[in-house]
């Protein structure tokens, strides 16, 4: 039963996805868009993952959509930091190394991907637990320090 509602949720993402780039929620477009989804994921997993999206994403959709509006939300307040940082001449610009306790590499790349999104971070590399990021306002070097201003609330959250 968990693995047929977690391919509706995905084909019901991937058919929003389809009606919105379309510009059309008729219903034709919808099926279609429908059908579209179902042969995308069946045909992906069987020649690109070689296994399924189930086994291998595991994921909740009022998760995602919770993470999501999480995400915007500290977009939004570090966009903020960032203009009045600009505004002030308050920058330091430099390249920091933290690490991340997250060892899903799903996960870790969703955080390196959200560290990157936010303003005033630019995740430029990532090996094994290890995350550099350039960082517009540098407050400190130490990765400790470093990791729980830049990526601390995200990696809770994830």
């Amino acid at each position: 039963m968990k693995r047929q509602l977690y391919y509706i949720q995905i084909f019901a993402i991937l058919t929003l996805f389809w009606a919105i780039l379309r510009e059309s929620f008729s219903v034709q477009s919808l099926l279609f868009g429908l059908l579209i989804s179902v042969i995308t994921v069946f045909s992906s997993e069987k020649f690109l993952l070689k296994d399924s999206y189930y086994d291998r994403y595991p994921y909740h959709i009022i998760h995602m959509i919770v993470y999501g509006f999480f995400l915007i939300i500290e977009i939004y307040k570090a966009g903020l930091s960032v203009a009045l940082s600009i505004i002030t001449g308050n920058i330091n610009i430099d390249v920091v190394d933290i690490t991340t306790d997250i060892n899903d590499p799903y996960k870790k790349s969703i955080l390196a991907n959200s560290i990157t999104l936010t303003p005033g971070t630019v995740t430029l590399d990532m090996n094994g637990n290890l995350i550099k990021v350039l960082w517009l306002n540098t407050q400190t070097k130490q990765p400790i320090i470093a990791g729980k201003m830049i990526k601390g609330r995200l990696e809770r959250r994830l």
